[in-house]
């Protein structure tokens, strides 16, 4: 990544496709996270995607895709962080969330603490922990505004596991690939009226790799 500037000239130009505005600031902070993560990624094994434009693109604009759906100040739980997408980049570009990121993996947790030290980042913590053992901690029950994972699980498996943490007037986030769709006739509808969730949908395009992506958000109806 020795041309950075262009690195984030590319990310800035193709945000703008996507309706999504980012910041010199922002900018900055991604090329530094880019960097540690292309490192880290020569030690252990973070991430398959290694080419610098594919992590812009498939990495920190993706996760971008998701913030305009997220009010300021919210408190995320991020599902299956891995190397922090999208927790990490929601928080990088909106200071005012508070965001807690769990995944299983060690040494996925230690790159994210030190991530977190890097970019001089405050209300966001890392824990390895299962999101079922993540569940009997009665303090996280109904604690999150915001329950979002990028291809963590299948949807139906994703709105079981997220549905004791989100709140009274929280969302669900699903980040999925284009066949949404398949996911979404395999899940139990009736189950998620009956728990008075509606869900929408949001499609967006990845203009680099042609790639299209799908939002699934998942909201309580009024009781």
């Amino acid at each position: 990544m020795e041309d950075y500037e262009s690195w984030k000239n590319f990310i800035s130009t193709n945000a703008i496709n996507m309706g999504i505005n980012i910041d010199a600031f922002i900018l900055e902070k991604f090329s530094i996270y880019a960097k540690e993560l292309l490192f880290w990624n020569t030690k252990t094994n973070l991430t398959s995607i290694t080419s610098p434009i594919e992590i812009a693109e498939k990495h920190f604009l993706d996760s971008a895709a998701s913030l305009k759906y997220i009010k300021p100040n919210s408190h995320i739980l991020d599902i299956g962080s891995g190397a922090g997408f999208p927790g990490v980049v929601l928080k990088i570009m909106d200071p005012s969330l508070r965001v807690t990121l769990i995944d299983s993996t060690r040494k996925k947790i230690n790159f994210l603490n030190h991530i977190n030290r890097v970019l001089k980042l405050t209300n966001i913590t890392a824990a390895q922990i299962r999101i079922e053992d993540f569940a009997k901690i009665d303090a996280n029950k109904n604690a999150f505004d915001v329950v979002i994972s990028r291809a963590f699980s299948n949807i139906n498996n994703f709105f079981s596991l997220s549905l004791p943490f989100v709140s009274n007037k929280g969302v669900i986030i699903a980040m999925k690939g284009a066949k949404l769709n398949e996911e979404l006739s395999e899940v139990d509808i009736s189950n998620i009226k009956i728990k008075n969730f509606d869900v929408d949908i949001f499609p967006y395009f990845l203009h680099y790799s042609q790639s299209k992506r799908n939002l699934a958000i998942f909201k309580k109806n009024k009781e």
